[in-house]
């Protein structure tokens, strides 16, 4: 591995702004598999993105090893950036709504989870289900879960909607049909 990021710090001596060889360090530090690799990883992966701040892919890299490191708050602010690059891919607003939620931060989970869910209604159940919660968890205060003011109600039911939705149409025998009866009942009740 030493001679492998000889190479490739000789070749960033030479063309500092080479952007497969930053890359490629990046890689065999997270390829060490270890918390030491991982944070040599994360230290030079702040630095390509230092040069290339656009690189959505690069951030996406970065929360992740982020969340690997459970440091939530980086990766929270690492997913900011990919929602900023790339503001239609629901899966990066999943992921950041999903970091804010573990962050307590329910409101502005709610947001990017709806955003999420008006993005992909179809195949995000995950959304669906942080919907339901974030409404539930901004609401348990008053103990109305569901039924607090009127853009969580609104939210609420969105969010169950697709859910019953999605698990109405599961055909028999697929992944997740064995429990739909339970779903449905939790989300009537």
């Amino acid at each position: 591995i030493e001679e492998v990021m000889e190479i490739y710090d000789k070749i960033l001596e030479e063309d500092p702004v080479n952007v497969t060889a930053h890359k490629r360090k990046v890689a065999v530090h997270r390829g060490k598999g270890t918390p030491e690799g991982l944070k040599e990883a994360t230290v030079a992966l702040n630095q390509y993105l230092d040069m290339y701040p656009t690189d959505a892919d690069g951030w996406r890299e970065m929360a992740d090893m982020y969340l690997e490191q459970q440091h939530v708050e980086h990766a929270r602010k690492a997913l900011e950036e990919v929602v900023m690059l790339t503001p239609v891919n629901y899966m990066a607003h999943l992921k950041l709504a999903d970091a804010l939620y573990t962050l307590e931060d329910y409101t502005t989970a709610r947001k990017y989870y709806a955003q999420s869910l008006e993005l992909n209604p179809e195949r995000n159940p995950r959304a669906s289900i942080g919907l339901i919660l974030t409404t539930t968890a901004t609401d348990a205060p008053k103990g109305k879960a569901g039924k607090g003011d009127s853009t969580n109600t609104a939210l609420y039911r969105v969010a169950r909607d697709t859910l019953l939705t999605q698990y109405d149409s599961l055909p028999r025998g697929a992944p997740g049909a064995t429990i739909a009866p339970l779903v449905k009942s939790w989300l009537r009740a």
